[in-house]
């Protein structure tokens, strides 16, 4: 009877570290082609963000030329003097 459990023992056992052996060897083998795939992707984000961004700005600097030029500065309010007080001992 003892024996019995010992092979099915064995068995799972010899099954569960050839499953890791597996896929170790897989990961091994398809990383760097998963990894080169998400790489593509993210620099393709980042790139359309930054064109997007870019042609905000280029569209905002051109924005504020035209407004800076008809706008007159505002005057600013003086609201009070500014009072340094100090501890006395």
């Amino acid at each position: 009877m003892q024996f019995v459990y010992m092979t099915s023992f064995l068995r799972t056992l010899i099954i569960i570290i050839s499953i890791i052996l597996l896929l170790r060897f897989v990961t091994r083998v398809f990383m760097p082609y998963v990894l080169r795939y998400l790489m593509k992707k993210s620099e393709e984000q980042i790139n359309k963000k930054f064109n997007e961004f870019n042609q905000q700005n280029n569209k905002n600097s051109y924005d504020t030329t035209n407004q800076t030029n008809n706008v007159k500065p505002k005057e600013k309010k003086k609201v009070g003097e500014y009072i340094d007080f100090e501890e006395i001992d």
